[in-house]
């Protein structure tokens, strides 16, 4: 299969996942530390799965590099929950591709990478876009900036390093490897939380009186979360990665149309604001951080 339909498949299903998250955030968990944990619970199958059903490679550094990985995804992960309750998934997901700003010094002094005028004018693109996107509009004489961008900031930055941290860690290591790594850091990661009295007896609670409907989205969520990780670092493995990573940049665009469909016909499961002025604004935006972040990865 061609490297290419993979490199479209991922940022597809991220989306899918990103709107889950979205959605079971708001309406059930809601709060970060009990998803965070929640999810860690959920990684166990996903481990055992991956533990005796294939050949993991014990490589190292790999391993150690996979499993640094993995805590600082819980890292990433808490910080992205925090942005999913206080602000809509598409300018969230929007706002995260600003991580594209932190990967351009980083490539520059662990790659060696030069960039082309094109590239800077790719930063110029990015900054506009992610200020459009977290401008909410007037409220007296005052502008409205979104609460979430602080956090996705702080996850941007993360993600970035992340990006450069597995590229490098490729070298040494194949892909499903890397993710089984990963997935044991997620789980060191998150293990401190078991440790704190309320977080632990607040999650108990609500696993308890969980209903099918949120077990099943949770499993469809981390599902979908990492076999887009799997089919990305394919993507990345197999074929080129400067277009790996611009073709994941229709994420924003598919969380965007998946949003505003479910505001339209099912409000009462995700809302966002779906007025002229909102969606215009919102979609210039993500315009622009798409054609930014696509300048600076080419």
């Amino acid at each position: 299969m061609n490297w290419i339909l993979f490199a479209f498949i991922a940022p597809i299903l991220w989306a899918g996942c990103n709107v889950i998250d979205k959605f079971l955030l708001t309406k059930y968990f809601k709060n970060p530390f009990d998803y965070q944990l929640w999810i860690v619970i959920m990684d166990i199958p996903l481990v055992l799965f991956l533990l005796f059903f294939f050949s993991i490679s014990f490589n190292y550094p790999a391993f150690i590099l996979g499993i640094i990985l993995g805590i600082m995804d819980v890292t990433a992960l808490f910080i992205y929950s925090k942005a999913m309750l206080v602000e809509e998934a598409s300018r969230v997901v929007s706002l995260s591709y600003i991580q594209a700003l932190f990967v351009l010094p980083m490539a520059y002094v662990f790659f060696g990478e030069i960039l082309k005028t094109h590239n800077y004018l790719g930063v110029i693109l990015l900054t506009i876009g992610a200020i459009l996107i977290s401008f909410k509009g007037m409220k007296g004489e005052k502008r409205i900036i979104s609460p979430a961008l602080k956090f996705v900031l702080i996850l941007a930055f993360l993600w970035a390093s992340m990006n450069v941290l597995e590229k490098y860690t490729l070298g040494f290591i194949e892909y499903l490897s890397l993710i089984m790594w990963l997935v044991i850091g997620h789980m060191i990661g998150g293990f401190p939380l078991f440790l704190i009295k309320k977080i632990r007896r607040s999650i108990y609670i609500k696993i308890k009186n969980m209903n099918w409907v949120i077990l099943i989205f949770s499993i469809l969520t981390v599902g979908l979360g990492y076999s887009a990780l799997y089919f990305y670092l394919i993507a990345m493995d197999i074929g080129v990665l400067s277009l790996t990573v611009g073709i994941s940049l229709i994420s924003p665009f598919v969380v965007f149309l998946i949003t505003t469909t479910i505001s339209l016909f099912f409000p009462k499961i995700i809302k966002e604001k779906i007025d002229r002025s909102n969606i215009s604004l919102k979609f210039i935006a993500i315009c622009l951080i798409f054609v930014g972040a696509w300048l600076i990865m080419t």
